[in-house]
């Protein structure tokens, strides 16, 4: 039974005080990418993010989080390099305006997507009938006061099936799986939900290539305590 857990944190609720004690658990190369960011919302989720991912796989792996061998393959998709490539641990990080989700399982490959609802203006009318497969579109508009959220949850689910396979956003979204509707799919190769965050609703979709017997989806107060 594979089993696969969604930790999840806001990080427009975090203090800027964590800065120093969350800068020591990034390797120099994670660093500089930080340094490298010159809009301080953009800097303050990405390293907010990569503590978060890494103090939790640290734990998996007994390994520091700074030390932790994490690389990135061609198609943009993270992975364990080194003697931890055996261990079989599959993760994904994704992040939407201050809100972080990583995920991870042991031996499925896993993506994850968040999306931040109603904060950027969206003609999800004319974006479901440009991007999306027909029965999809005709999901999204039947119901006219649901159609940006209807939207977001299949981009989002298209989007954590793209990352799950490596792909990134480099093939069509119409070729990524969705299913229409919240909750484990009935196949348990994906997870869709809605949370409702300080700074309004989020969507949060996780998808992998196999069967998942459970998904766990857990909030943290604080990336530094895995």
């Amino acid at each position: 039974m594979t089993e696969a857990t969604l930790v999840w944190c806001d990080a427009n609720q975090l203090s800027g005080d964590l800065g120093p004690a969350l800068q020591s658990c990034l390797p120099e190369a994670e660093l500089q990418a930080w340094r490298n960011l010159r809009h301080p919302d953009r800097a303050w989720e990405f390293l907010v993010g990569r503590v978060l991912l890494r103090n939790h796989l640290s734990r998996a792996t007994n390994c520091t989080p700074r030390e932790l061998p994490i690389s990135i393959a061609e198609g943009g998709k993270p992975f364990l390099d080194g003697e931890l490539a055996s261990t079989g641990l599959e993760f994904s990080l994704s992040h939407s305006h201050g809100l972080i989700v990583v995920g991870w399982s042991y031996g499925a490959p896993l993506g994850v997507d968040v999306v931040r609802s109603g904060l950027v203006p969206l003609d999800a009318r004319l974006l479901a009938r440009r991007y999306l497969l027909s029965e999809e579109a005709a999901w999204v508009l039947a119901v006219p006061e649901e159609t940006e959220l209807r939207f977001q949850s299949l981009f989002a689910q298209k989007e954590a099936f793209l990352k799950c396979s490596g792909s990134g956003l480099r093939v069509e979204l119409s070729t990524a799986h969705a299913e229409l509707g919240f909750g484990p799919a009935l196949d348990k190769r994906c997870f869709l939900t809605k949370l409702q965050t300080l700074n309004g609703p989020a969507i949060v979709a996780a998808a992998s290539a196999q069967r998942i017997s459970s998904w766990k989806l857990i909030q943290t107060l604080n990336p530094l305590r895995p």
